[in-house]
């Protein structure tokens, strides 16, 4: 297992990929609507793959994009250069890769998970080899992470508060796969923020390490919840952190609040690739704010009756901040 020291990982790289593969066929592939399964699986893996690995195959992409991807499947096109690729092919690792996410809507979250999960296992992807769809028991290793979404979590049993990180592994087999982990608040605004690059002795935002990367020993004891035990951040991961910082004090929207008090996510409607959320926030009425508020804000994806400043009032009250 890699140590502190002989740990080596292109964070920027990885970045890189992703934008690269995102800029290549996004625009193509959200033309589509509908489930990640049939003939629709077979064409998009296949456009996938050849974004990602060029050299082996030769679809021309820039003919693809003249002509709407729905067109295409409806009317069946490229059917034939298709098969005659695969047929010289002793198998599709795309395709394989990606069954985990069969029949699923594909949609825009869906589409940039993909991105990421062949960014990330690009190596293993070029070597043929095939990355895992689920976690498996096996030994502890060594990982780059990137938190894709933080979240007040219920107090610990010890009355601490906690927050919840979610974690998306940036390489080797389960390159692309997310977990989350509940995590003491102090732990992670203060040391695990420090270990990341920002300053040290100094309490962050717990919205403000989204987005940003570091690495950790991750466990596979029980399969379905993977840990992060040591965790650390290398220096190229630091400058990444230090990066996303600094850009994070022009907004793009020139709003004048920070961007952890900010509405906007980096996916959905009129998203910010700054944000510090995973989605962008709805308003809906909410149970505990005053009377007099009509409409308050609310995490899309929860269920909550309680809005998003509610919740972090009711969580952080109840428990121990020290």
């Amino acid at each position: 297992m890699k140590t502190h020291d002989d740990f080596k990982f292109s964070y920027s790289r990885a970045f890189t990929r992703f934008r690269k593969l995102n800029d290549a066929v996004y625009d193509f592939l959200n033309d589509y609507r509908g489930a990640f399964e049939g003939e629709a699986f077979k064409l998009i893996t296949f456009v996938l793959g050849n974004a990602a690995l060029s050299d082996t195959y030769s679809v021309d992409l820039e003919r693809m994009k003249k002509v709407p991807f729905s067109h295409i499947l409806a009317n069946g096109e490229m059917e034939r250069e298709i098969a005659e690729q695969l047929t010289h092919r002793k198998r599709n690792v795309v395709a394989e890769s990606l069954s985990c996410y069969r029949g699923k809507e594909l949609n825009e979250v869906l589409l940039k998970t993909i991105f990421w999960r062949i960014a990330c296992g690009f190596d293993l992807l070029k070597e043929g080899q095939v990355l895992a769809g689920e976690f498996r028991q096996g030994k502890d290793e060594c990982l780059p992470l990137r938190v894709t979404q933080s979240v007040p979590a219920a107090p610990l049993q010890n009355g601490q508060a906690a927050v919840t990180l979610t974690f998306m592994i940036m390489s080797g087999v389960y390159a692309g796969l997310s977990f989350s982990q509940r995590m003491p608040y102090r732990y992670v605004v203060y040391y695990l923020a420090g270990e990341m690059g920002f300053p040290k002795f100094k309490p962050i935002h717990y919205l403000e390490m989204v987005q940003c990367v570091l690495a950790g020993v991750i466990t596979f004891q029980d399969p379905s919840r993977p840990k992060v035990g040591d965790a650390f951040c290398p220096v190229s991961g630091k400058a990444v952190n230090r990066e996303l910082r600094k850009n994070r004090k022009e907004c793009l929207f020139d709003f004048r609040w920070p961007c952890q008090n900010c509405t906007k996510g980096y996916l959905g409607a009129s998203p910010c690739a700054k944000a510090t959320r995973q989605f962008s926030m709805v308003k809906r009425e909410c149970k505990g704010c005053p009377a007099g508020r009509v409409e308050s804000w609310f995490d899309p994806k929860s269920n909550s009756e309680y809005c998003v400043k509610c919740q972090e009032r009711m969580l952080f009250k109840r428990a121990k901040l020290s």
